[in-house]
């Protein structure tokens, strides 16, 4: 059988099983590298900020899990947020198990795949074979070496404790039964003891049996053991890489220096299966002197996959055999001059690169004419890049003092021999500190030298980039029109022969010439053979044209033809024709692929992050080199080839989330370098905030003649356009630069530039709003003697109490002046960016108050909606979220300034007055009012004001959702979840005992006070007997019921200053969704009245939800009268409800000051208000007729009081109330009387409904 089948044709299975393996793998790394960046926070946070550190384990999990789940289920606490961690996080956790599980799968599927090729399932076709065969041991060194890759890129990505963490908390919720290859999957995977050198702290010290740091004695083979490849087979592929080039890439590097350039690619491989047979590496040294030999002669720094790099010099110091073998790579004169020889190269490089890319060198018949001296210049340019990008961060102790060491032996020997005499000289103290000095010294000189060099290194890849483009474009352009150039130049060849061959026919007119036959035969021949050149056959038409061009030159020599200029001037243009058909048909599709092998700059995918700060300030020195980033960046798009070419040869549908992938990768990489740009703009905005806020004055409406030179401000304006000069040049590069496919994703510069702008945005007005809204300072600790100390900033310190109105209101004065600073300047500059200024701040201040709102709520939700989840965070624009301040309970600004809104309209320190709709002090003084919520809207916003209300809404359903749930526990005692012990079962059993006689009580107070129009029996003993039996139960609903009014009426304050805002910023607007409402609505009431004819929007149709948000923002909405959450019917709740307010009514008195109900003394103050609101607000989230029930109950006792004790007066509060004070009824009936009063006011129910149970009249004997 013929070894050199096609194995990746669709016949061959045993080829095409293979290629689907290997492109599996492939997207089996991106998914663990794209998750690798989506680990969640709870998984990384080891603080006490976590608060799910006590439901995350690793794997001693498994020893005691039985005792470990019991502890969660017996603690209600731990319970409830076990739910809430599983709905968060359960489908990353399931992502993550299932990349690890395909990981053991690829495994298994290829040593499946090798015991079928053993045991022949593949007919004539053996493992030798397959090795034998280009494309097969291609293949199947892939297959070995993405596993190898998988697992260390696993462990270096997710190191083992995490991966512990994941695997453990998913298989908690999930268990065995559902995975059962999920024992195998944790054996392969768990911790290693490998630290990754990110990971790595400071002050790290390696054990005694780490050779390097991080790195445990016998890792990563023990690791690579855990799933052991057959060992046969590994040898195999490991001798097929030492001897053969299985990529045939020597070809392209022709010359021999670049023999580890051209084996790089089964280098890294090599390095990765060795692994796998790690005898080899111990003990096998004529083996690795081989494979150091023909792949680490002169490079020991490796890029083993995607720019991940390893030190050979450290990585195989364990390994005698291995550490021997790179001895001789890393010995000093071989460092030495291989330094020397690359870092000479690159001025030289850069000068010639500099030539080629001067405008009008670089043409087609350039190219044609220097094709190979071009390609030379090329691979040069990358070899020597690629040398010095991999080995420039070195981390060799041994490698770094040879490269420090003084080349010349004189200047060595000299500094020898100054050594003993620094060392005698340095008793004094001077000697000392000049001997310092001259360290510090070379120290400087020496870190200035590596800048220049990187530098200068830099410059190599951006112009080695560039140059690489524009060849590119111009080899395309040749092969488009090659064949069209190609026949051009044959058509005017055969013209001129034929010309030629006419004109010593001597029949052409005024030639005078005698007729020569032989000539114009040999003409006439030529003309047809150059005619009969084949363009499919350019190898066989190269070397005829050659031939060709040679008679012709030997023709000339004839006497005849040498003494007629204008024939040789025709020979002369035919020999020129000829040759640019030989040149253009030696324009191949072939140098465009060598090109992209020698341009392929996956190896610095990683290492180019430390040169991004130079480009960075290259950008900012000369913003016009951006213009050659964009073949850079192109040039960086190689990775997709080699992550991508095997899934496209198999067909795969991974191919578009893999290429997605790593095309958003090279877009991220471009955005951090080209983000300087908007930062730098935004360093500039800022100087122009300052004078457009402080400096720049407004114009009068009418200027003196005499004062118009200083109303023009010229110095200032002068200052103003030279900072918006400088915004311009900085963006001028990025907009000149062209549309670019990047993989699968287009990157529009313009876009670029605008994403880098919303970013800066961001990111500076998230950090004024997080910095300014801070109304608690973390405790200092030197606060003790700073007040010793004393001073006058102190004393106004303490003048301000940090939670005074006044610092409340300055830290939203502050706020609002700065943000309208930077509204006004950013609008300024946009026509010089070309950006909409506006319509970006809106959208940007939208995204930050909605995620900021959204995951200050999480603290309310069973399932979080993570950060990485969430709709308002982007990968590419994000939103910067700050750590919590250090004993805050709130999450970020919004929840602080919730909390301090709710501390200054607290009822322990405020009332609430509806007719001035503001919050006053005990001593009459405002709090909180219309000021305080205009400086909030000036602030935040509307955005920030409609968040805030979003988050006092959730805080009323959490309140209302404890209310009630505690009173239905109250009530009905839930069963206990396990076996309660003796006495915990005693206490439950009077629980029970004791709600059941409640509900019995309230079922007969209420058959009692039944019906409602008439009067019960013994009135006057009934309330009090049933207020004096639930009093402990009432006394408990006091609070939560006035902190529910309290944010109602917040949120009722915020609906007013939403609704007048849009009536005076768009009438418009508002009065079309006013009219837009009433007509729904009456819609809907026709549908009631008639349903057949008038039916009601469908469930899918996005009318009334959309309308809703509009009619919220817009304040045309009463959170008072809204239900917030769904309730199951507890019974009697109406006189539970009835009983509760005349348990808290006697606490209230009449203030006349105030036109309002205040508390009897200062023990323990409420707010009327906020109490009557947290009543409507707990009635309407159950039926209406409870409501009714409620008011007709209130009225039956108002009516029983009167008439009980018709003769009762109640004493004057005062000496001049004492007048007006009396009136015939019960002091017990005008506290009713007022809340009557007023929850018909807040709740928007009409008066007859409670004069239908009381007589009008009654009503006009209080103070209204």
């Amino acid at each position: 059988m013929d070894v050199e089948i096609d194995f990746l044709a669709e016949g061959c299975v045993a080829g095409q099983q293979l290629l689907r393996l290997v492109s599996r793998g492939n997207a089996i790394i991106a998914e663990l590298l794209r998750l690798s960046n989506h680990v969640p926070r709870a998984f990384l946070d080891k603080g006490p900020n976590n608060k799910y550190a006590e439901l995350i384990f690793d794997f001693r999990y498994f020893k005691t899990a039985e005792l470990v789940e019991h502890n969660i289920e017996s603690d209600t606490r731990l319970q409830e947020l076990d739910d809430e961690f599983r709905e968060s996080h359960h489908e990353i956790l399931k992502r993550f198990y299932l990349t690890f599980e395909s990981v053991y799968k690829y495994a298994s599927d290829f040593t499946r795949y090798l015991e079928e090729l053993d045991e022949a399932v593949f007919i004539q076709l053996t493992l030798e074979m397959v090795l034998a065969n280009t494309d097969g041991k291609q293949l199947m060194a892939e297959a070995i070496y993405l596993f190898g890759v998988m697992l260390l890129l696993t462990d270096d990505h997710l190191c083992g404790p995490l991966r512990e963490r994941l695997l453990v908390s998913y298989m908690r919720y999930r268990g065995h039964t559902d995975h059962p290859l999920a024992d195998d999957v944790c054996r392969l995977f768990r911790a290693t003891g490998y630290v990754p050198p990110s990971q790595l702290p400071r002050d790290y010290q390696p054990a005694k049996d780490e050779l390097v740091a991080g790195r445990p004695a016998g890792y990563p083979e023990r690791y690579f053991a855990r799933f052991q490849l057959p060992l046969h087979v590994v040898e195999m592929v490991i001798s097929r890489l030492r001897s053969d080039d299985i990529y045939n890439q020597v070809s392209a590097y022709p010359v021999p220096e670049h023999r580890s350039a051209a084996l790089a690619t089964q280098a890294s491989m090599l390095f990765v299966i060795l692994f796998f047979a790690p005898e080899l590496l111990r003990k096998r040294a004529a083996v690795m002197r081989e494979i150091v030999d023909k792949h680490f002669p002169d490079n020991w720094v490796i890029n083993y996959y995607m720019g991940n790099t390893v030190d050979l010099s450290l990585v195989w110091a364990p390994y005698p055999a291995a550490r021997a073998a790179i001895e001789n790579t890393i010995e000093q004169s071989n460092v030495q001059y291989v330094y020397d020889r690359m870092w000479k190269r690159v001025p030289t490089l850069n000068d010639r690169l500099d030539k080629l890319l001067t405008e009008g060198v670089l043409t087609t018949e350039y190219v044609l004419e220097r094709n190979n001296h071009l390609l030379s210049v090329v691979r040069e340019c990358n070899v020597t890049a690629r040398f010095l990008m991999l080995h420039t961060d070195l981390r060799n102790p041994r490698v770094l003092r040879i490269l420090e060491a003084p080349r010349d032996p004189d200047a060595a020997a000299a500094a020898a021999a100054a050594a003993p005499k620094k060392r005698k000289s340095s008793s004094s103290s001077a000697a000392k500190r000049q001997l310092e000095e001259e360290k510090a010294a070379a120290a400087a000189a020496a870190a200035k030298e590596k800048r220049a060099k990187n530098h200068r290194l830099l410059m190599l890849l951006l112009k080695t980039a560039q140059f690489e483009y524009q060849l590119k474009l111009l080899y395309q352009e040749l092969l488009d029109v090659k064949h069209e150039q190609w026949s051009e130049a044959q058509k005017q060849s055969v013209e001129r022969m034929e010309e030629l061959a006419d004109y010593f026919g001597g029949e052409r007119m005024l030639t005078r010439i005698k007729k020569n036959e032989n000539l114009q035969k040999w003409f006439a021949d030529i003309a047809e053979q150059i005619r009969s050149l084949d363009y499919a056959d350019s190898t066989l038409a190269g070397r005829k044209i050659h031939q060709l061009v040679q008679a012709l030159e030997e023709v000339e020599q004839f006497h005849q033809i040498e003494t007629s200029l204008q024939v040789k001037a025709f020979l002369g243009d035919s020999r020129q024709y000829l040759t640019q058909m030989m040149r253009v048909a030696n324009v191949k599709e072939h140098y465009l692929v060598m090109m992209a092998l020698i341009g392929d700059a996956s190896y610095a995918w990683v290492t180019v992050n430390r040169f991004t700060p130079m480009l960075h300030d290259l950008i900012k020195d000369r913003p016009s080199v951006i213009l050659l980033l964009r073949s850079t960046f192109l040039k960086f798009s190689s990775i997709l080839d080699l992550a991508c070419v095997r899934i496209l040869q198999a067909g795969s549908p991974d191919l578009f989330s893999v290429s997605e992938f790593y095309s958003g990768q090279v877009v991220a990489y471009v955005r951090r370098v080209l983000e300087i740009i908007p930062r730098s703009m935004f360093r500039i905005l800022s100087q122009v905030i300052v004078l457009q806020t402080t400096h720049l004055q407004d114009l009068p409406t009418k200027v003196p003649k005499e004062k118009l030179r200083a109303h023009a401000q010229l110095d200032v304006r002068y200052d103003l356009a030279k900072l918006t000069n400088q915004v311009s040049v900085f963006t001028e590069g990025i907009l000149a630069m062209e549309t670019t496919l990047v993989g699968v994703i287009q990157v529009n510069p313009r876009q670029l530039l605008e994403d880098g702008i919303r970013k800066e945005l961001v990111a500076t007005i998230a950090s004024a709003m997080d910095k300014s809204l801070i109304f608690r300072q973390p405790p200092d600790p030197d606060a003790a003697q700073k007040k010793k100390k004393g001073s006058k900033s102190d004393s106004k310190a303490a003048a301000e109490p940090p939670h005074s109105i006044s610092v409340f209101e300055s830290r939203l004065r502050k706020l609002a002046t700065y943000l309208g600073g930077l509204r006004r300047s950013f609008q300024y500059i946009q026509d010089y960016v070309s950006i909409y200024g506006l319509k970006i701040w809106q959208e940007e201040v939208s995204r930050i108050i909605n995620l900021n709102v959204e995951q200050e709520c999480n603290s309310f939700l069973k399932k979080k909606v993570l950060e990485s989840q969430s709709q308002f965070q982007n990968e590419a624009i994000p939103v910067p979220l700050f750590p919590r301040q250090p004993g805050d309970s709130s999450v970020n600004f919004v929840g602080r300034l919730a909390e301090e809104l709710l501390y200054h309209t607290a009822c322990q320190r405020a009332i609430y007055v509806d007719q001035m709709a503001s919050w006053y002090g005990r001593d009459g003084t405002e709090l909180v009012g219309i000021r305080t919520f205009t400086l909030l809207m000036n602030a935040m916003g509307a955005f920030g004001v409609a968040g805030l209300d979003r988050l006092f809404c959730f805080k009323t359903v959490k309140g209302l959702q404890t209310f009630v749930s505690t009173l239905t526990k109250t009530l009905n005692p839930p069963k206990p979840l396990r076996k309660l012990e003796l006495a915990d079962a005693k206490n439950y059993e009077l629980m029970v005992r004791s709600a059941a006689e409640t509900r019995h009580f309230l079922q007969s107070f209420n058959n009692m006070l039944t019906p409602t129009s008439a009067l019960p029996r013994d009135a006057l003993k009934v309330y009090p007997m049933a207020l004096s039996r639930l009093a402990p139960i009432l006394s408990l609903f006091v609070g939560p019921v006035t902190y529910i009014g309290q944010m109602q009426l917040i949120r009722r304050q915020i609906s007013f200053l939403m609704n007048f805002t849009i009536k005076m910023d768009s009438n418009l607007l508002s009065s079309s969704l006013e009219v837009f409402n009433k007509s729904l609505v009456a819609d809907v009431q026709a549908h009631y009245l008639n349903p057949d004819s008038k039916p009601y929007p469908d469930d899918d149709n996005p009318l009334l939800s959309e309308l809703s948000r509009y009619l919220e923002n817009a304040g045309i909405s009463d959170p008072l009268t809204k239900i917030y959450i769904t309730t199951e019917p507890i019974e009697n709740f109406p006189a539970l409800a009835f009983l509760f307010v005349l348990h808290t009514l006697p606490r209230f008195s009449y203030h006349a000051q105030l036109s309002t109900m205040v508390t009897r003394g200062d023990s323990s103050p409420l707010d009327w208000a906020a109490f009557v609101v947290g009543v409507i607000t707990l009635l309407k989230q159950f039926h209406s007729m409870h409501t009714l029930q409620f008011l007709a109950q209130l009225c039956q006792y108002v009516r029983a009081l009167i008439n009980g004790a018709p003769q009762q007066t109640k004493a004057p509060a005062s000496a001049k109330q004492s007048a007006s004070s009396t009136h015939p009824f019960p002091q017990e009936v005008e506290p009713v009387l007022y809340f009557l009063e007023d929850f018909s006011k807040f709740s928007g129910l009409p008066r007859k409904t409670v004069e239908a149970h009381l007589p009008p009249f009654i009503f006009d004997h209080i103070q209204l």
